[in-house]
């Protein structure tokens, strides 16, 4: 959970203790061997990335589906977002995210694709055997809607679920998750303070072959 406060000319954080929590949290909630879906653990978005992730509180169009889908509620247009990056070690990045406002909420929809071109496999013994890959995909939608406005006070709730298909050479496995989120805005006459709060990848898991 992360928690923002922003000016006109500049955004300034809450104090940093929030967000050593957050990562407290998000550290505890990685065991051991946790190496599955790892498109999971990127930002969705370029901003998300270059604000090292602290997007909760920050309404970012339909991309807000996998930060906070209670941000969606924010949007005032159709928007349509369209991302690819190929990185060292021929790893690749491709998402698309779309966000419709209608009277009911707004709605996200998005895709990502995470994979890892050939590379140099080995056996127990340490030979080299052959090239192998991994790839991650994950479909989600969410809805995200203001059900609260009382003066300068705005609240904001969403949900979003997720479909997980996760191939790690010859294993692969399928998974679900949920994510919620809430976000309050209060609306001064000299700043605008957000506070958002988000729950991500709830769920069973994702189990490759038996483990």
């Amino acid at each position: 959970s992360r928690a923002e406060m922003k000016r006109p000319a500049a955004r300034l954080f809450l104090p940093a203790c929030l967000g050593a929590w957050a990562l407290g949290g998000t550290a505890h909630a990685a065991g051991p061997g946790t190496t599955g879906a790892q498109t999971l653990r990127f930002a969705a978005s370029p901003r998300s990335f270059a604000m090292a992730e602290a997007m909760t509180a920050v309404p970012d169009g339909p991309l807000s589906l996998f930060a906070n889908p209670a941000a969606l509620s924010a949007m005032q247009y159709k928007e349509l977002d369209l991302a690819y990056n190929r990185g060292l070690e021929d790893i690749s990045h491709q998402s698309i995210f779309y966000g419709h406002p209608a009277r009911f909420g707004a709605a996200g929809l998005g895709v990502l694709r995470r994979g890892v071109g050939g590379f140099q496999g080995y056996d127990a013994g340490g030979l080299a055997v052959e090239q192998v890959s991994a790839e991650d995909l994950v479909f989600g939608a969410g809805l995200g809607k203001q059900v609260l406005e009382s003066g300068p006070w705005v609240l904001s709730l969403g949900a979003g679920a997720k479909a997980m298909d996760s191939r790690l050479e010859k294993a692969r496995g399928r998974g679900y998750a949920a994510d919620l989120g809430a976000l309050a805005d209060l609306n001064l006459s000299w700043a605008k303070l957000s506070v958002g709060l988000a729950a991500q990848n709830l769920g069973p898991g994702i189990k490759y072959d038996r483990e």
